[in-house]
């Protein structure tokens, strides 16, 4: 069975610094999930989770982003959660802890030997798109005190055990989580 979010993010951090607002360790926890993510090796894989509609194919994946305007933004970001960090994040100081956060992710995920299936847009595509996830991932995580919103911590097991969470089917918060 997969771990949850609160499994992975939930670990007591030996440091104890406010860096990142009162959810330091969270977000340290973050980190390590991260550095330790297996991106996109399964992608394509059977999964056994009837909460989730399998998606089979790369097309497949990709087809939700390019005909669903008007639920996901410019990165492929499931708008309704991504408006309610937006809307978290207007707050000074939260804005600051996740502005920390995310100038420290850029070295927290590779997903170039996994791609070699994609043309060079998808591909493209795609790393802005993980990219985004984990600056919404970590603005969850710093902004948790004053949002209700776990969306983008419930995709990360997904992630980390190398499956590509790939849209929503629904109106979210309800619905299905698709992944490849």
């Amino acid at each position: 069975m997969m771990e949850t979010w609160q499994d992975l993010l939930g670990a007591k951090h030996p440091k104890s610094s406010q860096e990142f607002g009162p959810e330091t360790a969270a977000a340290l926890n973050a980190y390590a999930v991260l550095s330790n993510t297996e991106w996109l090796t399964r992608v394509g894989m059977t999964i056994s989770v009837p909460s989730i509609i399998q998606v089979s194919s790369w097309d497949e994946a990709f087809a939700e982003f390019e005909g669903d305007a008007k639920h996901y933004d410019w990165a492929g970001q499931l708008l309704q959660p991504s408006m309610l960090i937006q809307e978290a994040l207007t707050a000074a100081d939260r804005r600051q802890w996740w502005e920390r956060a995310v100038s420290e992710s850029y070295d927290y995920y590779a997903i170039e030997p996994y791609l070699t299936a994609l043309s060079a847009d998808r591909s493209s595509w795609l790393s802005e798109y993980l990219y985004q996830y984990i600056s919404n991932l970590l603005a969850e995580i710093v902004c948790a005190n004053a949002l209700e919103c776990t969306y983008f911590r419930e995709l990360l097991p997904w992630f980390h055990h190398g499956h590509f969470p790939c849209g929503w089917v629904g109106s979210w918060p309800a619905g299905q989580l698709r992944v490849f």
